[in-house]
This record gives structure tokens, C-alpha cells and sequence, in this order.
């Protein structure tokens, strides 16, 4: 095999700074790495489970090595199986044949870049690869192609920077200073050799051990119990709630008061829907465009149900983001004025320093915050939340008006007026929270878990529904926290809530309690419907392999313990629930699988992308999976889709083009939902808005 033309000096003689310390307790070493290192095709099972655990992943019996520390920050992910297997490792062995063509150091620093540039993208591309960025492995190579020494460290630097746009890995990977964890040399080595070995593969599944392969079939279901609590939300959950006190409040709609009491839900179903972002002489529309009149968007809302009836839905484009690329999930406030995403860069205009943002939509303007991922606005419209350094950071709506804040974008967001607006939570990462809708207790309860599978809407070049693997074992847990704000953690119901989160003697804007477990076997990726009186979840088969359904759960947090209340039969990534929470939503990467559902005459029937597509086109139907047309659609697309839960009927509600992904849909509290569209045809992203939900709820028109 043709070696890497490494250059065999000593750490010593480097010319780059030194690494710093490690997270993991490794032993350091001076030892260079070399072709023969790398090239070792018998690696033993014994160095595959040392290269697993330094990467943090766990074996099947869930025993793990130093998991989150290595991965830059608390609470971050576990690595699972599918991830190594399906995205590290062939990244990793295609960049390895990249380097061993290489013919000098000048063309292996090419093979991780993009028209001579250090993209997010291209060092992505480096695969694990990346965990050795302060190895001499790339030492060497920027020693060897710029001998001079500053311009070698300004070039090393951008590597790591990844264009000021990388995200941190989930492996030891060091930031663009240099700091923060890294591998050692014989850490990297055998890394490295476990990875481009020819049965790599085999032997990493080897690792995590063999699961018993079950076949679930999903059969949609609706407890007594469940039917009875979405009754009571339509006419008194949040949604109900926030359509009588800010009725006016609402961005692009034009809603009268009204009054819930004493109302059946037919009574009271009648929401003006033809008035929302339809006045011409507002001038804080003039953005706003319906879909169909633009030929980028003119077939998204050409869908039908399963009986082959059109889905009647107005679908407008309100922003296009000022051209601000996002990462992972979007999120709005209950009265659909502010969007908040993390921020890739883009050709838009945010505050030096700025990860994320939150977009006004009535003014177009954006307010930059130092939080990159997983923003989330309160059910009851008081408040926000953004992960900002690994953990969970809680803000009141006034932290966005301009006088409690210097200027429109603030990058040190989350220390305005020293917290007075905000506090820092004891929890990390994928939050989601919900609002008690009794007046005697008031109070949210956030959920999380390690039990989640990264999403990223296909930025990072996969481009398929999240892996359930991560939660297929029957030791899943969630995590339930109690929360208050600082006016309201004086009731009883909040007794022993500290709002001194970080034991400094120092009041947070809230107050968070510990955590409490509860286990919930082959379910992940949790969330809380906004009444914060039921979670949802992703149902894993038990071989890991693909997705079951959605589940619903009561539960109690005294005894911790859940129940299972609904099943709701789709597939996709992170599910939202409507402010009735009547309705489930989420997104789906088009793929040529098939999917079985129990009808509800008892036969299981087989539902498939390209036969679903074809009920919304009038003609040149799809013949099968492999029909190129499709094919062009397969993972190269993404559409919403959701479900009644009482019903257990679902419904596509978006038909994207090629290149175009509709993600991360959630609703505000008056029915109409927001998604995210990607547009890689332009490199843009969009902030959407549907009345489908309405629609169809006006249409069917039946409780149960």
C-alpha cells in the first residue's frame, strides 16, 4: 500500500505551539506518526476498543470511556454506532485514498479544502481524520508547505477555524485557538488504524455487539385519556388562552377578542385563517409572498390526503433570512413575531461574535446572540431559551426589546443588566420546555436527554431521517426539570426551586430544580407538548435499524413514572405539537424505503415516498423506487408531515423540489405553523408559514 510521505522530526522541533492539555487522561507521546503506523491492516479487537472509547462511544453494555469530556463541553452527545459507521467511517477512508494519491504535502492540504479554501464543508470531509489536528500528522504538512513560520501558523489556524463557521465535533477535536481537547499522538495512531482498516466495518459493529433484530409494525392508537385531554386543551390550553389575552398581538393577522368560557370546541372553531398576511397596505408585509408565485416554491403545497383530496393550505414565504444561513433547529414565539436559529454564516450581517440569532419578523431585523444551537420560545409567550456554552440559558421576552439592550445585536447576549433578564441553567444541551396551564401553579417543566439524535437538516451532508440507534436499548432515559420565574418560584408549588442557580449568592431571572429520571425503554429524542402535561418521543425498533413511530406519554415526575397514552404513525426527525395538542408534526428526508402501518381494519399496509408522491402528481407517475425521476428527489429532499392524533390519520403536507428541504416545523399558538426551507438551489434559507393545520381542522371538523 503507498505510504504518507511524513516528515520524521520530533515534537520537539515543531515550529507550531504545543497541544494543549487533554481531556482524557492519555499518556502523551513524541512519537511521529508513520505510514506503517497507519497502514497495519490486522488491528486486534482490543485497539478497536480503545479507538472506540476515545472517540466516547459506548459497547452494548452501555459501558462507556471518558464519553463526554471528550467531546469539548458537558452534555454533549454520546457517539453511537450508525454515527461511526455510516458518516465517519467512509469520510474517513475516502479522505485516507485522497491522501495516499497524494504526492506531496501541498496536495494533502488540498484534499481538505474547497477552492483553496478551509470551508465548514471540507473539514467536515476530514472525517476523524480531524481529531488530529494538533498531531504532527498536520503539523508536518503545514511545516512542509510553509516554511515560513508565521505564515504556517495563520494557515494552521484557518484550518482550524474551518472559515470561522465549524461547529465542535463530536470527537476530541481542538477550536481554532488551539485549546480545548485533543488526542494524543498514539490515540490518533491507533485511531486511525481501526479506521482505515479493510474490515473496519465488521469490526466496529463487532464492538458495539450484536441486537436481536425485531419488526414492528406501527399501529396509530388514541387512549381514552388522551382524547379526553385534548378536548380540554382546545378550549383551555395555551392556544385557547393566549387567542383571548393577545388576541391583537398576533405578527401578520388580524384576530377579534373572544371568549372560551363555557365553549365547546365547535362553537368556537371558526379562526379568521384568510386574514393572516393577506392586507396589501400594510407596509410590514411587503416581504411576504405567497408560495405558487414564485417558481422556486410553486409545487410546494400541491399534496393530497389519503383518500386523493386536496389539501387546501395557503403557504406565504416571510423571510428569506437576509440571506443568514442556519444550523439546526428552528423555533418561534407563540405569536409568531420572533424566529430564532443558530447562524452558519452566510451573506447577512450579525454582530462580531454572534452564533446565532433571533429574527424579528415585523421589522426584518436580526438580534445576535453568542448561542449557536437549539433555540425555544415558552408556550406562554414570557420567555426564550438558546444552549450558549453546552448548557440551557433562559430569558424573558423584555431581553429582546431594544432598551434592555445596547444595540440590536448584542454578541455577550446572555449577561445583559447582569442577568436581570436572564439566567443559566444546570442543564445542557436539546431543551425543550412547557408551561403549566393552571393559575395555581405556575410553573414549566423543561425536558432533555442524552437519548436524542443529531439533526442538522442535512448541513453536514446526511441526508436522512436521524438514526434511532442511540435510544434502542431499554435503558433510555429522559430528564424532567422543574423551572419558575423569579416573581413566581415564591409559590408553594415551586417550594425548593433555588433561584441562585449557580451558588454564587447571585438571583437568576429563574430558578431550575434537579433533575429527575425517569426510564422510558427504545424512546429518544423527547419533547413536551406545550401545556407541559404530556412528552413526545421517537419510537426506536429494538434492533436500532429505523424509526416505529411517535409516542405520547402522561407522566408523573413524584414517582417517575410514564404512561403511554398515543401512538402516531410517521417517520421523521423531532416532532412538535400544536398549542391544542390535537396535532403532531415533523419533517422526513425522502428515501425509497417502505414503512408498515397497521390500518384500522386490522391489515398491515406498506406506505413508501414515491407512492405518495404520486397521489399529488396529475401525471408521469413515478414507476418505482428506482425510477430516475424519483431518484432525484432521494436524499435530495425533505417534506413536512403531520398527524391528528386522535385520528391516527397523517398527511404530507409539502411537496419540495430537488435540492429544497422543508424542516423543523412548530406551530404558534393560533394553528399556523412555521418550517424551515434550505434551499440549496440558492443557497438560501426561508422562514414558511402554513395554515394547513386549520384548514384541515376546519374541513374534518370532528372531535371524538
Amino acid at each position: 500500500m503507498k505510504s504518507i510521505l511524513i516528515n520524521k522530526k520530533s515534537i520537539a522541533a515543531l515550529t507550531f505551539v504545543a497541544a494543549a492539555a487533554f481531556a482524557c487522561k492519555t499518556t502523551q507521546s513524541s512519537k511521529i506518526l508513520e505510514a506503517d503506523d497507519l497502514y497495519d491492516a490486522g488491528v486486534s479487537m482490543q485497539e478497536v476498543e480503545q479507538a472506540m472509547k476515545v472517540v466516547g462511544a459506548n459497547n452494548a453494555n452501555n459501558q462507556g470511556f471518558c464519553a463526554q469530556a471528550c467531546h469539548g463541553g458537558s452534555n454533549w452527545h454520546e457517539v453511537t454506532q450508525n454515527e461511526i459507521v455510516t458518516k465517519w467511517l467512509p469520510s474517513t477512508q475516502k479522505m485516507n485514498t485522497c491522501f495516499e494519491d497524494a504526492e506531496d504535502a501541498k496536495a494533502r492540504i488540498a484534499c481538505f479544502q474547497k477552492d483553496g479554501e478551509y470551508t465548514t464543508d471540507s473539514i467536515k470531509s476530514l472525517g476523524v481524520f480531524r481529531a488530529g489536528a494538533k498531531t504532527a500528522f498536520f503539523k508536518s504538512m503545514f511545516e512542509e508547505v510553509y516554511p515560513d513560520e508565521a505564515e504556517g501558523q495563520q494557515k494552521f489556524t484557518e484550518m482550524l477555524a474551518g472559515g470561522g463557521a465549524v461547529p465542535k465535533a463530536p470527537m476530541p477535536v481542538p477550536d481554532e485557538n488551539l485549546e480545548g481537547p485533543s488526542l494524543s499522538e498514539n490515540q490518533f495512531t491507533n485511531l486511525i488504524n481501526v479506521m482505515t482498516d479493510p474490515r473496519a466495518e465488521e469490526k466496529i459493529n463487532n464492538f458495539f455487539g450484536e441486537v436481536v433484530a425485531t419488526n414492528e409494525v406501527c399501529s396509530p392508537n388514541a387512549t381514552p385519556e388522551l382524547k379526553t385531554h385534548v378536548s380540554k386543551m382546545m378550549v383551555n390550553g395555551w392556544g385557547a388562552r393566549l387567542l383571548t389575552q393577545d388576541y391583537n398581538k398576533f405578527y401578520g393577522c388580524e384576530y377579534r377578542k373572544r371568549d372560551f368560557t363555557g365553549k365547546t370546541y365547535k362553537d368556537i372553531l371558526e379562526l379568521p385563517v384568510t386574514k393572516c398576511f393577506q392586507n396589501p397596505n400594510d407596509e410590514k408585509l411587503s416581504h411576504v409572498f405567497s408560495a405558487w408565485e414564485k417558481e422556486m416554491s410553486d409545487t410546494w403545497d400541491q399534496v393530497v390526503d389519503e383518500k386523493g383530496q386536496v389539501i387546501s393550505q395557503n403557504i406565504n414565504i416571510l423571510s428569506d433570512l437576509g440571506g443568514c444561513l442556519t444550523t439546526f433547529w428552528m423555533r418561534s414565539s407563540p405569536d409568531g413575531r420572533y424566529v430564532g436559529n443558530g447562524s452558519r454564516g452566510g451573506d447577512c450581517e450579525l454582530a462580531e461574535g454572534s452564533s446565532g440569532f433571533i429574527t424579528d419578523l415585523k421589522y426584518q431585523k436580526h438580534i445576535g446572540v453568542n448561542a449557536p444551537y437549539d433555540p425555544g420560545f415558552m408556550p406562554d409567550n414570557s420567555g426564550f431559551t438558546f444552549i450558549a456554552g453546552s448548557a440551557a440559558h433562559f430569558c424573558s421576552m423584555e431581553a429582546l426589546n431594544p432598551g434592555a439592550r445596547s444595540a440590536d445585536t448584542v454578541p455577550d447576549f446572555f449577561r445583559i443588566e447582569a442577568g436581570k433578564y436572564c439566567g443559566n441553567g444546570k442543564l445542557g444541551v436539546y431543551q425543550h420546555i412547557g408551561a403549566s396551564v393552571d393559575p395555581a401553579k405556575p410553573q414549566y417543566t423543561v425536558v432533555r436527554s442524552n437519548n436524542y439524535a443529531n439533526d442538522d437538516g442535512g448541513s453536514a451532508g446526511y441526508k436522512l431521517d436521524p438514526s434511532v440507534q442511540k435510544f434502542a436499548k431499554a435503558a433510555s432515559d429522559v430528564e424532567l426539570y422543574k423551572m419558575c420565574n423569579k416573581s413566581q418560584c415564591s409559590n408553594p408549588e415551586n417550594q425548593g426551586i433555588a433561584v441562585d442557580v449557580n451558588g454564587d449568592g447571585k438571583e437568576s431571572a429563574y430558578g431550575i430544580s434537579d433533575s429527575f429520571l425517569i426510564t422510558i425503554p427504545y424512546e429518544g429524542d423527547f419533547g413536551i407538548t406545550p401545556s407541559s402535561e404530556l412528552l413526545t418521543s421517537r419510537i426506536a425498533k429494538k434492533d436500532g435499524e429505523s424509526q416505529v413511530g411517535y409516542s405520547l406519554r402522561s407522566y408523573d415526575i413524584a414517582n417517575k413514572t410514564s404512561k403511554d397514552v398515543g401512538t402516531v404513525c410517521m417517520r421523521g426527525g423531532k416532532a412538535s405539537v400544536s398549542f391544542n395538542e390535537r396535532y403532531l408534526v415533523t419533517h422526513h428526508f425522502t428515501d425509497d424505503q417502505t414503512y408498515k402501518v397497521k390500518g384500522p381494519d386490522g391489515k398491515v399496509y406498506e406506505r413508501s415516498d414515491w407512492t405518495e408522491f404520486n397521489k399529488s402528481i396529475s401525471q408521469n407517475k413515478f414507476t418505482g423506487p428506482e425510477d430516475p425521476e424519483f431518484r432525484k428527489y432521494v436524499e435530495n429532499s425533505a417534506n413536512i408531515w403531520i398527524a391528528d392524533v386522535l385520528t391516527g390519520k397523517s398527511y404530507r403536507l409539502t411537496f419540495m423540489k430537488p435540492g429544497q428541504f422543508a424542516l423543523y416545523p412548530h406551530f404558534r399558538a393560533d394553528g399556523l405553523m412555521y418550517f424551515l426551507v434550505r434551499d440549496y438551489n440558492q443557497n438560501k434559507h426561508f422562514v414558511v408559514v402554513t395554515d394547513a393545520a386549520l384548514q384541515i381542522e376546519l374541513n374534518q371538523n370532528n372531535m371524538h
